[in-house]
């Protein structure tokens, strides 16, 4: 544990303050700082990320914990504190680079089939609802956030969430029926 966390908490015990919350100070969180962000990398990259995603994700917790350092109870604890904010940003970052990802199982490498591909999807598209359509299009071509296309539909993320559930098993049914028709002719 770094020295000015100890002098912190042995000054407030010995001022009979002990009952009081210690306060992270400048000095103090940059010396946690200098010692942890190596450490905060490291524990993401043992998580499966890039080492130029780690970085960033690390400096983002940082500053996160710098900004939010009111919330931590024991600043003994500061590296694992700071440690579980990177993991959540590095969970949310892989979750929206999910989205980004082709699916290798569905789209081919050989172009005459993506284009086929584009064009079913589109012609599925125009079976759609006209409000599911715009949904689904921008929020997968688009990439609108749900908070993005909730504030531009006026309503709450949840039920954002819930129109594009919808939405997708909409489409999940046109496409199976898709495959059903080919397996009655065939």
């Amino acid at each position: 544990m770094p020295a000015l966390c100890v002098a912190v908490i042995l000054e407030l015990s010995q001022s009979g303050r002990g009952t009081q919350k210690p306060v992270m100070t400048r000095d103090s969180f940059a010396q946690e700082y200098a010692e942890g962000r190596p450490r905060t990398v490291n524990f993401l990259i043992s998580k499966g990320l890039t080492r130029q995603n780690a970085e960033e994700i690390s400096q983002a917790a940082w500053v996160r914990g710098w900004e939010r350092r009111g919330q931590l109870r024991d600043l003994r604890k500061t590296l694992p504190w700071v440690n579980s904010i990177a993991l959540n940003l590095g969970r949310n970052d892989l979750r929206r680079t999910a989205r980004l990802r082709r699916p290798k199982d569905l789209i081919s490498d050989d172009p005459c089939l993506q284009v086929l591909a584009v064009v079913d999807i589109r012609r599925k598209l125009a079976l759609c609802a006209p409000r599911d359509r715009m949904l689904l299009r921008k929020h997968y071509w688009e990439q609108c956030s749900i908070a993005e296309l909730a504030a531009s539909e006026h309503c709450s993320g949840g039920a954002m969430r819930l129109r594009l559930l919808r939405a997708r098993k909409d489409m999940r049914r046109l496409f199976e029926s898709k495959k059903r028709d080919r397996n009655l002719a065939a």
